[in-house]
């Protein structure tokens, strides 16, 4: 599956379609970006990754032109370590942290492994909402979370 037509699948099932274009257009980017990052670090033999939450949720059905609209705005643009190559950077609906716009220190999603819900170095989406809705762009919503960001395009 293209890179660009697998994104129009897994923003929509990852951010609602109705939230504001410029969290879109991080979404976008986070998930090329993870994709990328997972086709250099494949979960398995077999396959990349997972089209569920151990990954990223993909969903064929769900396309939305906003979300549509947000894969195009942003296409082949990923964050890159400074080799070039796509840099981990993972995301998660509410992240926990005390700087988040979001969170501001209210437990995000508890597991076994992190009772506290507390998720450092991932970037929260409902955190990314709420910096689109004061106004930055996708660039700035992304280094809000992600320290040194470069974002480089695809050739």
């Amino acid at each position: 599956l293209d890179l660009e037509t697998y994104l129009r699948g897994v923003v929509p099932a990852e951010m609602p379609a109705s939230w504001p274009m410029e969290a879109l257009r991080a979404q976008a980017v986070l998930a090329r970006t993870y994709a990328l990052w997972r086709m250099d670090n494949p979960v398995s033999d077999e396959f990349d990754l997972y089209g569920d939450h151990r990954s990223q949720v993909y969903d064929s059905e769900r396309h939305h032109p906003a979300t549509d609209q947000a894969v195009t705005a942003t296409a082949g643009i990923y964050i890159a370590q400074p080799d070039g190559s796509p840099r981990l950077v993972e995301y998660i609906s509410k992240c926990g942290q005390c700087s988040c716009p979001f969170c501001q220190g209210a437990p995000g999603h508890t597991t076994g492994r992190n009772p506290e819900g507390r998720w450092p170095g991932r970037v929260c989406q409902y955190g990314m909402r709420d910096l689109a809705l004061a106004g930055q762009n996708y660039e700035e919503i992304i280094r809000a979370f992600v320290d040194n960001a470069v974002f480089q395009k695809m050739q």
